[in-house]
């Protein structure tokens, strides 16, 4: 274990492989773990803050990031201000870390076959998650809320990512809202709970929004898995308003987001 403070960066890993960086608090330096052309290597359990950029890695494959607390780092130019910030990597599993506080907090770009699953992502500045020019990914299972800008943005021809289990919570405080896409299409987003006063903005988009419906418990404990949980702070969101005569817990009518994009079994929230 180290206590790194106050240098220009933390911990480095260049062109490497079967390194493990465990354990660690990293503080007020430029990165704080940088991965950098290496692979089957890990990141766990360290704890970094107020550094300009939290992890990141750059031109690498086979890397596990897991079970880091990464908060307050803001650096304020485009490369930095990220809790993890993924570039031109692919095979990359982000899981079970929290990320707040950051300008923003996971970043992906020009990535392929990435895995991010069962973070606490809240309290970011800007997105909570967002993939440019990324695909073939795994977004589930997280608790993404309270980040100013939406909390999942998909952009720059991210095309064929699958989105599960997440629950978005009152993001896009500044603006934005639950989740954006964006010039992306042929994403499959299903079984979320989407929980924002403005829960999605898609332009120049077309993605499927459920699987055909099967007898298997969803996210809000229904019997069914279809598409996703429609709720707004206020009460009037489709799950919460929508006719369910036959208490499937599937909403009758579909939800019509935007040309190309429809829910055809959005899940209904019973009084």
């Amino acid at each position: 274990m180290m206590f790194i403070t106050n240098s220009f960066g933390g911990i480095g890993i260049f062109e490497c492989s079967n390194n493990i960086v465990s354990g660690n608090e990293i503080k007020n330096c430029g990165s704080g773990i940088y991965f950098h052309n290496s692979v089957k290597s890990a990141a766990s359990n360290n704890i970094l803050s107020k550094n300009d950029l939290g992890i990141k890695i750059e031109n690498c494959n086979k890397l596990l990031i897991s079970g880091n607390i990464v908060t307050g780092n803001t650096g304020m130019s485009e490369e930095v201000g990220k809790g993890i910030f993924c570039i031109n990597s692919s095979d990359i599993v982000m899981v079970n870390n929290k990320i707040g506080f950051n300008r923003k907090g996971i970043h992906c770009t020009s990535s392929l076959s990435l895995i991010i699953a069962n973070n606490l992502i809240e309290n970011n500045d800007n997105q909570g998650i967002s993939l440019g020019n990324t695909m073939f990914s795994l977004i589930s299972g997280n608790y993404i809320k309270n980040n100013g800008w939406s909390g999942i943005i998909i952009h720059s021809s991210s095309n064929n990512n699958e989105i599960k289990n997440n629950v978005i919570y009152n993001n896009g405080i500044k603006m934005g809202g639950g989740m954006g896409i964006e010039n992306s299409s042929s994403n499959l987003i299903y079984n979320n709970i989407f929980n924002n006063s403005n829960n999605f903005w898609l332009v120049n988009t077309s993605n499927t929004w459920n699987v055909k419906k099967t007898y298997w418990r969803n996210i809000v404990g229904g019997k069914y898995i279809g598409g996703n949980v429609w709720l707004t702070p206020d009460g009037s969101g489709y799950s919460q308003t929508c006719r369910d005569y036959n208490n499937d817990g599937v909403c009758d009518v579909p939800m019509i987001l935007k040309n190309g994009n429809v829910d055809f079994l959005p899940l209904a929230i019973n009084p």
